[in-house]
């Protein structure tokens, strides 16, 4: 039994340590100074997949593979995809909603 656990506890490290090595080799962009990302996410109509969407580049941005912040851009989304919108800017430091500003950072309502 304890061999078990030992081959376990071995396997779950080597497959810990490989998968967050894998993340340091697909990281696509590296922190420059002056240099800022917008990931503009557009949604038009109801998008349901809004608040997946954005959790996964959430993700990305949090653990650091990816440097940024989201802006949700209207492209003529629907109301109940407006206030998702707005409900995900308002509780997430790094997304805003509203349109990008290519001069510089979102121009957002949230």
């Amino acid at each position: 039994m304890d061999t078990v656990f030992t081959a376990l506890a071995v396997s779950s490290a080597v497959i810990l340590a490989a998968w967050y090595l894998s993340g340091a080799f697909v990281t696509p962009v590296e922190r420059m100074e002056n240099i800022s990302i917008q990931i503009c996410v557009g949604v038009s109509g109801d998008a349901p997949g809004l608040e997946h969407t954005v959790s996964g580049l959430l993700w990305l941005l949090e653990n650091g593979t990816m440097p940024g912040e989201i802006v949700i851009c209207d492209r003529g989304m629907g109301e109940t995809a407006r206030l998702t919108a707005q409900a995900i800017a308002r509780g997430e430091k790094l997304v805003h909603f509203g349109s990008l500003d290519f001069n510089g950072a979102g121009q957002g309502t949230d």
